[in-house]
């Protein structure tokens, strides 16, 4: 096994408890969490870092009376923010696109309706692989912690 991927799994069982066990259970995660994990890797190969952080940045379709309890893309990037940068502070909702973008294009990034310029290509290489390890170890963290499907179920029709 990869020695990042080695090195990155406390932080991912971390993570996995900070930012995707459920409060009532926390030796358990929503079963979606572990679909989110096993297809990051594969959309960040098949389309991209960039594209693949904002499709899992998902922050539009939180509601605030019931953020704890809901199954958000956002809370994966979140845990693989807490994997890449291990922090005792909450991770933002977009810290990890902003953390990437920032990264790539530079500091002004961070700015709103800034424009972005030219992307630094030597850089993307490593942050991809560094993300897909930190994925890889979230991917093996969640089989530590039992899985409900029930947030599954009550979202079919």
């Amino acid at each position: 096994m990869n020695a990042n991927v080695n090195k990155n799994i406390p932080h991912a069982i971390k993570a996995v408890e900070k930012y995707l066990a459920e409060e009532e259970r926390p030796d358990t995660v929503s079963k979606e969490y572990d679909g989110y994990a096993a297809s990051f890797t594969a959309s960040v190969t098949t389309s991209g870092l960039l594209p693949t952080l904002a499709f899992y940045t998902d922050i539009h379709k939180s509601n605030p009376r019931n953020q704890a309890k809901e199954v958000l893309r956002y809370k994966t990037t979140q845990a693989l923010m807490h994997i890449l940068q291990p922090s005792e502070e909450r991770v933002a909702k977009n810290a990890l696109l902003m953390h990437a973008m920032k990264e790539l294009y530079g500091p002004g990034a961070e700015q709103p309706r800034q424009a972005l310029g030219r992307i630094d290509a030597s850089k993307l290489p490593g942050l991809q692989q560094q993300i897909i390890d930190a994925a890889i170890a979230l991917k093996l963290a969640l089989r530590n912690f039992k899985q409900d499907d029930t947030q599954a179920k009550s979202n079919q029709p």
